[in-house]
């Protein structure tokens, strides 16, 4: 009868729950990394999200060319102006 293949370094690897004494395990949970990530925000599944973000941030750019618009006196609520 032919017997399942065997990849190396794979299959044949030790259960570490079995190989492991209770001082072992207890020195690789020790080590053990924590997970200390945030979990992800809104707009990793919102796209809509992401954008009123952004555009709530807005860019220096954009506040600089704002602000000077705002101090030339020349907005009068036209088509396209940033404080229509």
């Amino acid at each position: 009868m032919l017997e399942p293949y065997v990849r190396p370094g794979i299959d044949d690897r030790p259960d570490l729950d079995k190989a492991l004494s209770p001082e072992d395990k207890d020195a690789v949970a020790r080590l053990a990394i924590k997970d200390r990530r945030r979990p992800p925000e809104a707009s990793a599944d919102q796209p809509e999200a992401q954008a009123v973000r952004l555009a709530a941030a807005g860019s220096f750019g954009g506040r600089l060319a704002e602000a000077e618009h705002e101090a030339s006196g020349r907005c009068r609520g036209q088509r396209g102006c940033p404080c229509a």
